[in-house]
């Protein structure tokens, strides 16, 4: 309560008076109430006591004075209470919308998965940093066969669960250091990081199979053709996209739901 000096020490009056506001609003009404029961018992020994004080009037205007001033305190911290509450709740509202909004400038809405601008953004950092581990990475472009037949003779809501569903099982295969993103339409475009081209055929030779092999709703079944091209360090990322797309020509001149690597 007191310095070394005998002066009185701050941090009582920091603590015991604003120390409160920190308190949950039960603990406040705790303390509140038991502190008019003391001054009422104290109130109640001067007026009774063998040394009786001042007038019970004055006693009683005292006790009163005292139940206003923490009514008062109770009030307002309660209501600070409510405030900190509806700020946490407007900082939680505020947090989710920014996170929607960051999704939607980085997400496909449909399948998820990473839009063409934010594929491109992270294939450029992707590639340097391949480049400076002296790692390899592919590139595998992916288009759903004959996808249009499937809006024209089941609707576009069964196309969409399609595309959701090839999505779902992409992104089941893949690891965390990949990058998938919707190309466009019923493109997809994979980025195999830490890869070499051997490793990847097998895993997009994989996915190919178990496509073909899975019913969509409504019994729909589809395949898929995909051309696969392996990075050179430090090549321009323009020049590699431009050849995983010839690949992928070929294997669709070449029958479909096949690989061509570049």
């Amino acid at each position: 309560m007191f310095g070394n000096d005998g002066s009185p020490d701050g941090r009582f009056d920091n603590d015991g008076m604003f120390g409160m506001f920190g308190m949950s609003q039960r603990q406040v009404r705790i303390v509140g109430g038991f502190t008019l029961l003391l001054f009422g018992l104290a109130s109640l020994w001067w007026l009774c006591g063998p040394e009786r004080g001042d007038p019970p009037g004055a006693e009683l205007v005292r006790f009163m004075m005292v139940g206003t001033v923490v009514g008062g305190v109770v009030a307002l911290t309660e209501r600070l209470h409510g405030m900190r509450e509806r700020w946490r709740e407007e900082r939680q509202h505020l947090a989710s919308a920014l996170d929607r909004a960051r999704q939607r400038d980085t997400r496909d809405e449909l399948t998820g998965c990473l839009n063409r601008r934010a594929m491109l953004e992270r294939m450029a950092e992707e590639s340097l940093r391949s480049a400076r581990l002296g790692q390899p990475m592919c590139l595998v472009l992916l288009d759903l066969d004959h996808f249009r037949r499937v809006n024209d003779r089941h609707g576009h809501a069964a196309g969409d669960l399609v595309l959701r569903g090839f999505a779902d099982l992409a992104r089941a295969r893949r690891r965390d250091t990949d990058l998938l993103s919707r190309w466009g339409g019923e493109e997809f475009l994979m980025v195999l990081g830490a890869t070499d081209a051997a490793q990847a055929r097998t895993r997009v030779q994989r996915l190919l199979e178990e496509l073909a092999e899975r019913p969509f709703e409504e019994g729909v079944k589809v395949t898929c053709s995909a051309g696969l091209t392996e990075c050179r360090g430090g090549e321009s990322i323009v020049a590699a996209i431009e050849r995983v797309d010839r690949a992928l020509v070929r294997a669709k001149a070449a029958g479909r739901n096949r690989l061509e690597q570049a």
